[in-house]
């Protein structure tokens, strides 16, 4: 290799468009199922499962379902509750930024909570939503769980919108101090009427 040579670009070949891979696809897939206990997936089998679009029951051949599922962890909690205010702006590509104010109540790792919240969000191509948000949760011994999240969201027929994302949390609770080590995953689902539920699961 040339000392100081600089690459202009990296290509990357998964289909077999620039080289034959998929053999090496199989070896892969049999890596994996060597570690879930289960028989090797022949070439030809392999080939084939390559042609054509992976459906359930073909990706059920490769790994078990509990492998797929295996990142969440236990749910952690869940809030019910309301956006109470709205306010538009203008985002730098020109599109509305529509800021959101929220209250709720609800219960994590077992201890009750009061919750107010603010998230952004702006439109995305093809309808769909990028935001991102803070808040606080305060017991009723008087700590505070601080948050902040991000997420991808859509409208839902009928009214309302449905969000998924991720959460990261900062207390001084010692109660509530293992939430200082967890990303959670959460979805989020409101009505027409402004109505909320939240749903919080940690993420191993």
């Amino acid at each position: 290799m040339t000392a100081g040579l600089r690459y202009r670009a990296v290509l990357f070949d998964l289909d077999g468009t620039l080289v034959d891979s998929y053999a090496a696809l199989t070896e892969a897939v049999n890596h994996a199922r060597r570690g879930e206990g289960l028989g090797r997936v022949e070439d030809g089998h392999g080939h084939a499962l390559r042609k054509r679009p992976p459906t359930p029951a073909r990706r059920g051949a490769f790994l078990p379902f509990r492998r797929r599922t295996a990142m969440l962890g236990e749910m952690l909690g869940e809030d019910k509750g309301k956006d109470i205010g709205y306010r538009v702006e203008r985002a730098s590509n020109g599109s509305p930024r529509v800021e959101v104010s929220m209250k709720a109540k609800g219960k994590v790792l077992g201890t009750e909570f009061n919750a107010l919240g603010t998230y952004w969000s702006v439109m995305k191509p093809g309808g769909t939503l990028y935001g991102e948000g803070q808040g606080v949760w305060m017991t009723q011994d008087g700590e505070s769980v601080c948050w902040v999240g991000q997420g991808k969201g859509r409208f839902r027929q009928g009214g309302g919108m449905s969000w998924r994302g991720t959460l990261y949390f900062e207390t001084d609770s010692q109660k509530l101090s293992r939430l200082n080590g967890i990303c959670a995953v959460f979805e989020h689902d409101s009505d027409a009427e402004d109505n909320f539920t939240t749903k919080y699961w940690e993420w191993k």
